[in-house]
């Protein structure tokens, strides 16, 4: 493969992940099926942690990039010689990368919690607990 991947930021929208060019990728809402509330709920939230971890992909891989390239000059610190960065630099660089990373991951982790019955419900009401739920994710960016 000899694409790159579009640059974040990246953020959600109520119908997919989105950055300043336009949409990464879209998601259909849930299909509501009389009977099957619990897999509509269950659906919905799915959808929308997909959306979050997606989105947060740019951030999760520059995070990870820089972690792993500060781990690796603390790991070589010896074979550097003479002209070594101070180790204390090194440990800070390290632990302002995990501490990024650990964001990343909260990002993309972090979602909302409703209720099946608060999903039926909005769905009944013309969406307007989702909507208010989709404006808050998409602000997690």
């Amino acid at each position: 493969m000899s694409g790159q991947h579009t640059p974040g930021p990246w953020w959600t929208t109520g119908s997919g992940v989105r950055d300043r060019g336009g949409y990464i990728c879209h998601t259909n809402p849930a299909q509501r099926y009389e009977g099957q509330d619990d897999r509509f709920a269950k659906e919905t939230a799915e959808r929308a942690a997909n959306k979050l971890l997606i989105a947060a992909a740019p951030h999760l891989l520059e995070a990870t990039e820089a972690y792993l390239q500060a781990q690796d000059a603390l790991d070589n610190r010896e074979l550097q010689g003479p002209n070594a960065e101070d180790y204390c630099v090194l440990l800070r660089r390290r632990n302002a990368a995990r501490d990024d990373l650990d964001a990343a991951i909260s990002k993309a982790i972090s979602g909302f919690s409703l209720t099946a019955q608060q999903l039926i419900d909005s769905h009944r009401t013309g969406d307007a607990a989702l909507g208010s739920v989709a404006k808050a994710v998409g602000s997690t960016s």
